[in-house]
C-alpha cells in the first residue's frame, strides 16, 4: 500500500506567523499553491483521497482534486487543538510556556507529553492519528492523506518505527508537500519528502 500525505497550502495563520484554529482559511497564495497541487493528480492514480475537515485542509483538497472526486473527511487527520493558544503569534506562546514552544530549546519528551490550556498534547494527537492510521491499513488501499503539518509528522514517525518524543521535530512539511510511504505490514519506507516540484518559485515561501 502506498500512502501519500500532502500538508495544505499556505494559510492565514501560517502568513501571520500565529498558531491555527478551526476557522483558518488559505490566503490567496495559498489558492494558487493549491491550483498548482492539483497538476500532481494524475500521477496519484484512481486512489482513495482523505482529507482533514478542518477549512485549510478542505479548502486545499477540494481546490487541487475536487472535481469529480470524492473525498471523505476525517476528523482524526485535525491539527493539534492548541485550545487557548490559538490566535497567539508563536513568539507570544512561547513566552508564557518556554520550555514546551520555544523552538530554540530541544525538543523533549515532556514537550511531546504537554497539552496546550484547554487543548491536546503532541501525545494525545499521536493516539487518534495512529487509529486513522490503522483504519487505513484494514482495506489496504493506496490512499491520498490531505492534512496538516503534525499530524505528517506523527504519522511519519510512527510508521518508520521511529519515537515521535525524540524525532517529531525532525520533520518540517512545507506547505503543499508531498510525502510518500511504501506500507508494508504496518511499517513505512519513505519513498519521498517534501516533494515541492509542482510549485513554481514564485509561490515557494
Amino acid at each position: 500500500m502506498r500512502l501519500t500525505l500532502i500538508r495544505h497550502a499556505e494559510s492565514e495563520s501560517n502568513a501571520a506567523e500565529d498558531i491555527s484554529g478551526d476557522g483558518t482559511e488559505l490566503t490567496a497564495l495559498g489558492f494558487a499553491q493549491a491550483k498548482a497541487l492539483g497538476t500532481r493528480r494524475p500521477e496519484l492514480g484512481n486512489t482513495r483521497l482523505i482529507s482533514s475537515d478542518m477549512v485549510r485542509a478542505q479548502q486545499t483538497v477540494e481546490t487541487a482534486f475536487g472535481s469529480g472526486t470524492e473525498i471523505t473527511y476525517d476528523p482524526r487527520w485535525r491539527e493539534r487543538d492548541f485550545g487557548r493558544l490559538v490566535g497567539l503569534t508563536w513568539t507570544e506562546a512561547s513566552k508564557s510556556f518556554p520550555k514546551f514552544l520555544d523552538p530554540s530549546i530541544p525538543f523533549s519528551r515532556a514537550a511531546y507529553d504537554w497539552p496546550a490550556p484547554d487543548g491536546e498534547s503532541w501525545a494525545q494527537m499521536a493516539v487518534r492519528v495512529q487509529e486513522a492510521i490503522a483504519h487505513l491499513l484494514t482495506d489496504n488501499l493506496d490512499t491520498v492523506v490531505v492534512c496538516h503539518g503534525g499530524p505528517i509528522r506523527i504519522a511519519v514517525c510512527l510508521l518508520l518505527k521511529l519515537d515521535p518524543a525524540l524525532h517529531v521535530s525532525n520533520f518540517w512539511p512545507a506547505n503543499v508537500s508531498i510525502a510518500r510511504l511504501d506500507l508494508q505490514e504496518g511499517a513505512g519506507i519513505l519513498e519521498s519528502w517534501n516533494d515541492i516540484s509542482h510549485v513554481p518559485p514564485e509561490l515557494r515561501l
